[in-house]
């Protein structure tokens, strides 16, 4: 049984296809730039409400996410980033328990290997370019046949969230195949001085508008 077998169908076939020619518009330098510019300031300055101690850090989720190896990986990480996002939609791989020792592979998240839904390939591509190595994403990081432990995760999901270093929202689309970005881009490519500015409610009031009435708005996490 191949990875691809274990997907749950639940809507059409992820657009996204491994082709080295057409790189997401997430790698974009500059916006990487930017959003490092943001995660410095906030190591720099925010304090304790942004920077949690070890102590702090309990219950830590089961599993995560390896960008670097790509597979996953029993979550012995105290760093790592979480993603929020729609779910289905899309036909999509999950964790179960009879593909976790292939997943755990090194490898066995490759582009060349596994289509993933956009969103969750575009987190995974924006967590390596930012430095980082590992994120928690529900469909891949809670095993989902296995009820008991997903009950589990489900009441500790406050806590997996409160605790990562950093959450990719991914307030567009209604599907796990929309994408971290679509009109947005009209936000995100604006000066950087404005960008930087903390009165978003100011600046971006239509930003909001379109978060406050997007489906990831209704989601629980």
């Amino acid at each position: 049984m191949s990875l691809q077998d274990s997907t749950v169908d639940n809507g059409a076939e992820p657009t996204y296809k491994h082709d080295e020619t057409a790189k997401p518009t997430i790698e974009e330098e500059t916006r990487v730039d930017m959003i490092k510019d943001w995660i410095k300031t906030c190591d720099e300055h925010h304090g304790s409400p942004c920077v949690l101690t070890k102590e702090t850090r309990v219950r830590l989720p089961p599993w995560l996410i390896d960008v670097v190896d790509e597979c996953v990986v029993e979550g012995v990480a105290e760093r790592y980033l979480t993603l929020s996002y729609v779910w289905g939609g899309v036909k999509t791989l999950q964790l179960v328990k009879d593909n976790i020792g292939r997943l755990k592979q090194q490898g066995s998240l490759a582009k060349e290997v596994v289509t993933l839904p956009r969103t969750l390939r575009e987190a995974l591509e924006v967590t390596r370019l930012l430095g980082e190595r590992y994120i928690f994403v529900d469909q891949l990081c809670i095993v989902q046949d296995d009820q008991q432990h997903k009950m589990t995760q489900i009441q500790n999901m406050a806590n997996i969230y409160a605790h990562s270093y950093l959450t990719i929202f991914a307030t567009v689309g209604d599907t796990a195949d929309s994408g971290l970005v679509d009109g947005l881009d009209q936000w995100i490519h604006q000066s950087r001085s404005d960008l930087m500015t903390h009165n978003v409610d100011d600046v971006y009031p239509w930003v909001l508008e379109r978060i406050d009435a997007s489906a990831w708005n209704h989601r629980g996490w």
